[in-house]
C-alpha cells in the first residue's frame, strides 16, 4: 500500500477506494497528520510539507513553504466562523489562511507562549479559541487577541476536550485535568481536579 491519504467510500467496512498522494500535487507529503472538513465541503489535509485543499477527490489548491507557509509542518487546523483557517505549525506559530492564501502569521509577538502549536479547540461559550502550545495554554478571544492562561500552571499539555459549556478536560503528561471553563478563561485561581476524583457525568 502506498503512503499518502487514503479515502474510504464504504462505512463501516474499510475499503480504500482512492489514494491521494504528494505525487498528485498534494502538499501533505507522505504523512497526512490532520484531515478536516470545512463548512463548504472542502477537505483540508495537512502534514509535513504543507496543506492541500481537496474537492471531489482531487487536490484543487496547495500551500507550501514557497507560498508563505514559513513552517510547512502542520499539527492542527481550525476553521473560524468567517471562513478563515488557522493552521498551527511545529515551531512558527499560527498561519492565517484566507481565500487559499497565507495572509498573516501569529507568533509570540501576538501573545502566544510558544510557536509550537499542538491543538486549537473552540470555546464552547463564545467564538474564542483555546490554544495548546508546547509549554502552556493560551486563549484567543472574539477579537483575535491572544493571552497566556498562566493560572493553569501545568505546562506539558497535549489537548483539550470539551465536556460541555462549563467543563473542560485538559489532556497532559500528568493525566487529565478537569477544569471549569469560566475559571480558566477569566484568569482566576483554578480549582482543578484530576479525572480520577471528579465524576465524569
Amino acid at each position: 500500500m502506498n503512503n499518502g491519504l487514503k479515502v474510504s467510500q464504504t462505512f463501516p467496512e474499510i475499503h480504500y477506494a482512492d489514494s491521494i498522494t504528494a505525487d498528485e500535487n498534494g502538499s501533505f507529503g507522505n504523512r497526512a497528520r490532520i484531515v478536516t472538513g470545512l463548512s463548504d465541503g472542502t477537505i483540508l489535509a495537512a502534514g509535513d510539507t504543507g496543506i492541500s485543499y481537496i474537492k471531489d477527490h482531487k487536490v484543487v489548491n496547495t500551500i507550501r513553504h514557497e507560498d508563505g507557509l514559513t513552517n510547512a509542518t502542520i499539527l492542527t487546523i481550525n476553521e473560524r466562523k468567517d471562513g478563515t483557517i488557522l493552521a498551527g505549525t511545529d515551531g512558527d506559530g499560527i498561519a492565517v489562511l484566507s481565500d487559499g492564501m497565507v495572509t498573516n502569521v501569529l507568533t509570540r509577538e501576538d501573545g502566544l507562549s510558544s510557536e509550537v502549536i499542538l491543538r486549537m479547540v473552540n470555546d464552547p461559550k463564545t467564538d474564542g479559541l483555546f490554544i495548546v502550545t508546547s509549554n502552556s495554554l493560551c486563549y484567543m478571544d472574539d477579537n483575535g487577541n491572544i493571552r497566556v492562561l498562566d493560572k493553569f500552571t501545568y505546562f506539558n499539555n497535549y489537548d483539550i476536550w470539551v465536556k460541555d459549556a462549563d467543563t473542560l478536560f485538559v489532556m497532559s503528561s500528568a493525566g487529565i485535568y478537569v477544569v471549569e471553563r469560566d475559571e480558566l478563561v477569566e484568569g482566576g485561581e483554578i480549582g482543578w481536579h484530576s479525572a480520577a476524583n471528579k465524576p465524569l457525568r
